[in-house]
């Protein structure tokens, strides 16, 4: 399906087309100056890459000239920067579709990026780099034996360091050989041998 991008009928040309949507950016949805760059820079290189297309394309755009571009782009850059060009990309065409110079919404043609609610956290250390480092620690002095506590109970229980700072005396039930974390952080009491 071939969507006609109408810049025949813009008294601008594509340069201007750009500092309409920058200023549209500034005054509509005060953005920064750092976050106009990246929407200037990938909207640059969008319009470059229309105008430097076969005959024709400049004046057709479809989800399939979307989708290439967007995969071409994101090559090699980092999540993050995938995203914002997904971003700036998605904004440029609802702002094009906006304003007349698109018949449909092609924002639609940008894929979804999926990020996972954990997937940045680290898994933990290994157990030669936990003892390692429990190794390194004086035993000989009273900071030096609370370090090493500290360190044996997040290694052991995997909890937070809130709930170290949170721990105190009556929370060890030494005769039921058991160890109470308070809550943190929204999440529920901890009751562990």
């Amino acid at each position: 399906m071939e969507v006609v991008m109408n810049f025949e009928n813009l008294i601008q040309p594509p340069n201007a087309l750009l500092e309409q949507y920058l200023d549209y950016l500034r005054r509509e949805r005060n953005l920064a100056e750092t976050t106009l760059t990246a929407h200037r820079e990938y909207v640059t290189v969008l319009l470059d890459d229309l105008q430097d297309s076969p005959a024709g394309r400049w004046r057709q755009m479809s989800p399939s000239f979307v989708l290439a571009f967007f995969t071409q782009q994101a090559q090699g850059k980092s999540p993050n920067m995938r995203r914002r060009l997904q971003g700036v990309l998605r904004s440029f065409l609802r702002f094009c579709l906006q304003k007349g110079h698109l018949e449909c919404d092609l924002s639609a043609a940008v894929p979804c990026l999926r990020s996972y609610k954990l997937s940045g956290v680290p898994r933990g250390i290994s157990e030669s780099d936990a003892l390692k480092t429990l190794e390194c620690i004086d035993r000989t002095t009273r900071t030096g034996r609370r370090d090493f506590a500290i360190i044996q109970v997040l290694y052991t229980y995997g909890v937070r360091s809130g709930q170290i700072r949170a721990l105190r005396l009556p929370d060890i039930h030494w005769r039921e050989n058991r160890i109470r974390f308070p809550p943190h952080k929204g999440g529920k009491e901890l009751i562990e041998p």
